[in-house]
């Protein structure tokens, strides 16, 4: 059998107890639209629309066992960062830094007619923000 994807996207979901920094983050720093909120008993689900991919903020009520494993995201095994394609990289660093957002990465160009940087979100997540030119 192989994966059919029905899609042109796929969403991440950010498992999170820092709602107020992580909705300030990416609804307003960002601009991510809100489309939707689920409950999930204590917890809920908050969606933002992010081109036709989706972010999903799962909301816990109670602090988890485990910690995020934040740091690094060369430091660690498994998923640990995303890429947003963005038409505005340079602003969007500038806005960022200004906001007091870290930078991990300034822009950079990895390779002719593309330039990227990594910043973090207030949880520590890596987000590669990435512009063809």
């Amino acid at each position: 059998m192989t994966l059919e994807p029905a899609g042109g996207a796929i969403d991440i979901g950010i498992v999170t107890v820092n709602e107020a920094a992580m909705r300030s983050f990416y609804e307003e720093l960002l601009g991510l639209p809100v489309v939707g909120e689920v409950p999930t008993g204590a917890d809920r689900i908050v969606k933002l629309q992010c081109g036709s991919s989706a972010i999903k903020l799962y909301v816990l009520a109670a602090q988890p066992e485990a910690g995020s494993g934040a740091g690094h995201y060369l430091a660690a095994t498994g998923i640990r960062y995303f890429t947003i394609p963005v038409r505005n990289l340079r602003a969007t660093v500038e806005t960022c830094r200004e906001a007091g957002v870290s930078v991990v990465t300034d822009v950079v160009e990895p390779r002719p007619g593309l330039i990227a940087a990594l910043i973090a979100d207030p949880d520590g997540n890596t987000i590669e923000l990435m512009e063809t030119q």
